[in-house]
């Protein structure tokens, strides 16, 4: 009793995906595409049966689950899990993105900055004119507020 009770927690523990969201770096995880490929094969067995004139859907109720439906369950169920890791694939894609705009952003701030330091430098050993400091300044002020 013990066995099958913990084979019917191992058949249940089947449906749900074992997975990781992400992978190395924080990128999406190369486990993802098997859910779906799972769910399509058992879908087109549950079809060709169907269509061969086998029981499927129309078959009477018994105490066992109809295979047609199962199968339609999980690909359903499947089909939600993959929309769900495409959103968060998505949303990985994106905040990295972001990340590396960000830098981008940051390293052209400080860039900016210190073309402003060497304007004044410069000017303050005759080396450019104050309009020269002043369109750098312009400069580094039009970055910074973007």
């Amino acid at each position: 009793m013990v066995a099958a009770n913990a084979q019917i927690g191992v058949a249940k523990a089947s449906f749900f995906p074992n997975l990781s969201l992400t992978g190395l770096g924080g990128l999406e995880s190369k486990r993802l595409a098997p859910v779906r490929h799972s769910a399509i094969r058992g879908l087109v067995r549950c079809f060709q049966r169907e269509s061969a004139g086998l029981p499927g859907r129309s078959a009477p109720l018994s105490t066992q689950a109809r295979p047609c439906e199962l199968a339609r369950n999980r690909a359903l169920y499947q089909q939600t899990v993959q929309n769900a890791l495409e959103q968060v694939s998505n949303s990985l894609v994106a905040s990295q993105k972001d990340r590396e705009f960000r830098e981008q952003q940051e390293l052209l701030t400080q860039a900016a900055q210190q073309t402003d330091q060497l304007s004044e430098v410069l000017y303050k050993n005759g080396g450019a004119s104050y309009l020269q400091v002043l369109t750098v300044k312009r400069i580094t002020f039009q970055r910074n507020s973007t």
